[in-house]
């Protein structure tokens, strides 16, 4: 999924750089704040995330789109890789901290240094 509809192209070529041709697969557009409408009823095993979180406003969309993945029909237990540059860290440690609190298993895999003063962090 993407917010941007514009990085649809760049989505679809790195899936396709990246999945062998039988995995099975969407690309759609996604706006945080309609997720719940049409995410029911489908099943997601993997969500790969990254900068998703820049502003305050985005937060509880966000936060709701992955409790809606984590509880479609028929998926399994969902894993879900984020990559975020830390734009605002408070943010991002406050949507840790709540998916901790809901019983998600929020691991940081690594952190890389940008040269522009702000941190790359890989979270699973």
């Amino acid at each position: 999924f993407t917010d941007l509809s514009g990085m649809l192209p760049l989505l679809e070529a790195n899936v396709r750089q990246n999945l062998p041709p039988s995995a099975l697969h969407q690309i759609r557009p996604l706006a945080w704040q309609d997720a719940e409408s049409w995410i029911h009823g489908q099943r997601y095993d993997l969500v790969l995330m990254s900068d998703v979180l820049y502003h305050e406003g985005q937060y509880d969309s966000l936060l709701t789109a992955l409790r809606v993945l984590a509880t479609s029909k028929g998926s399994r237990r969902l894993r879900v890789l984020w990559a975020q540059e830390l734009h605002h860290p408070e943010l991002c440690q406050r949507l840790q901290h709540q998916l901790c609190t809901e019983g998600w298993k929020v691991k940081l895999l690594t952190s890389i240094d940008d040269g522009f003063g702000q941190a790359l962090c890989i979270f699973r």
